[in-house]
């Protein structure tokens, strides 16, 4: 894949599906990180400065960022490049980091196979 060489930066929020794509799919791409519970927005702002090459998130995401943004970022493909099942939980709309604590990791039990192993 184009994408993996040192060439590229792969931009990412730690333990998020971009970062689970990039160390999986792209091991000798660049990875540039934010911690856990930053804003998705952060990273696109990165990536509109130049800090990564490309980051891979939720297109409704990053078609609010554009709309807000316009010109700083384009989409590669509306399709998405992987997709991953995920369990409904219900959080206070007061809650926004405890609910991303949640996706995390419970994203990253399926992709390891624990969720399918319990």
């Amino acid at each position: 894949a184009v994408l993996n060489d040192t060439a590229y930066k792969i931009g990412a929020i730690d333990g998020a599906v971009g970062d689970v794509i990039a160390k999986n799919d792209f091991p000798k791409a660049t990875l540039h990180t934010l911690p856990q519970l930053t804003e998705s927005s952060q990273i696109l702002i990165d990536l509109a400065y130049g800090k990564a090459d490309i980051v891979f998130l939720e297109g409704n995401v990053g078609a609010e960022f554009q709309a807000k943004n316009p010109g700083k970022i384009r989409a590669v493909s509306t399709v998405p490049y992987r997709s991953f099942p995920s369990p409904l939980l219900a959080f206070s709309i007061d809650e926004p980091k405890l609910a991303t604590m949640f996706d995390t990791i419970i994203g990253e039990m399926q992709l390891q196979g624990t969720i399918e192993h319990i």
